[in-house]
């Protein structure tokens, strides 16, 4: 048994003399570079795992896991841009990100200052709070710095201080609500849908001074927006009743200017205008021109109709930060009537009832 035991033993001692020397040479490897060639719950994983080693057992905020599994698969960050994202953003909640923006961050809806390394307006590139960023409401910048508060969350780039031309694409994957840079300052209008779901200003999509916002599963190219109302007509055809899209060269509300069609044309029933385009369907082929209102010009400001057809209670978008809507002008025969034909559900809708067809503003 002894004469058994001693080589036992002797292989057991080299073993574990070697086991530095073997786990030297076939280190562990933590992750891939590229995120991409993992499954999307392999990249969670990792991500959860570097934050919480880099934050001594921290759990990482959803939020700020969605931003940088987005990051990855839109935006082709790689794992080091990921690990020292959360580094900066462990060390400190304001400066430099990859691709020339700056991160500011509202902790616990805490204001907070940020420098830029630019003078002159900055303007949102990304969002990363759930808190929606909308600039005037939670954030503002001026020469020099960025101000945040009311957990805003997000990266900015240098601002424009005028009109630059150009196109620019915002979708809105899996119906979520994406914030992208314009090249312009100022209002943005549609010009060509990519997505099956319909865009509709004020619906499903915003614009302000420096980004379009799309929501609810709008994916369109979007063009500079235009101050105020423009002299001059547009032909918009519904063909075989299908619905169909026509840019304005104005901004605001439209009116018929001569029926083409058989068929009637009644605003809210076959044909809508809303900021910078006509829309028209079952049938409806008409010349359109500016009845006035709508963005800039006199003090207009954002409009949308709302009908409630066959006396249905319906809903329609109030995007935020557009403040409390009023009856501009009303549509339909029956009465609209403020807490009993229409109103405010929520914040963000606007509810008509009883008939009520009507345009809104601010």
């Amino acid at each position: 048994m002894k004469t058994l035991l001693k080589p036992l033993l002797a292989a057991l001692c080299l073993l574990a003399l070697s086991a530095p020397a073997l786990a030297q040479v076939q280190p562990r490897a933590y992750a891939p570079e590229d995120l991409r060639t993992l499954s999307y719950n392999d990249q969670v994983r990792v991500i959860r795992q570097e934050y919480l080693e880099q934050s001594g057992g921290r759990r990482i905020a959803d939020d700020q896991l969605r931003f940088y599994i987005d990051q990855v698969n839109r935006s082709n960050w790689r794992f080091s841009d990921i690990k020292r994202d959360i580094a900066k953003s462990l060390g400190d909640s304001a400066g430099p990100v990859p691709g020339g923006a700056i991160r500011c961050e509202s902790p616990d809806n805490r204001s907070r200052v940020c420098s830029t390394p630019w003078r002159g307006p900055s303007r949102l590139s990304r969002q990363i709070s759930d808190t929606r960023c909308v600039e005037g409401t939670n954030w503002s910048s001026q020469n020099g710095q960025v101000t945040v508060w009311s957990g805003c969350r997000g990266e900015f780039v240098r601002g424009f201080g005028g009109n630059q031309a150009g196109t620019i694409r915002c979708e809105s994957p899996d119906n979520r609500s994406r914030s992208c840079p314009t090249p312009w300052y100022g209002p943005s209008q549609l010009s060509r849908q990519i997505s099956d779901t319909r865009c509709v200003e004020g619906k499903n999509w915003s614009s302000q001074n420096g980004q379009v916002t799309v929501w609810s599963g709008c994916r369109g190219e979007f063009v500079q927006g235009f101050g105020g109302g423009q002299a001059g007509t547009i032909r918009c055809e519904s063909p075989d009743r299908r619905l169909q899209n026509c840019r304005t060269s104005w901004r605001g509300a439209s009116r018929v200017v001569r029926q083409i069609s058989d068929t009637r044309c009644v605003e809210g029933q076959n044909w809508r205008g809303s900021n910078g385009q006509v829309t028209v369907w079952s049938g409806c082929r008409a010349e359109f021109g500016p009845a006035g209102g709508g963005w800039g010009g006199d003090g207009g400001g954002y409009t949308t109709t709302c009908a409630s057809e066959d006396g249905r209670y319906t809903t329609c978008n109030w995007p935020p930060g557009q403040g409390r809507p009023r009856l501009i002008q009303q549509l339909s025969n029956q009465a609209c009537v403020e807490g009993r034909t229409w109103g405010m559900a929520g914040s963000n809708r606007i509810w008509v009832n009883g008939g009520c067809r009507g345009r809104f503003g601010n």
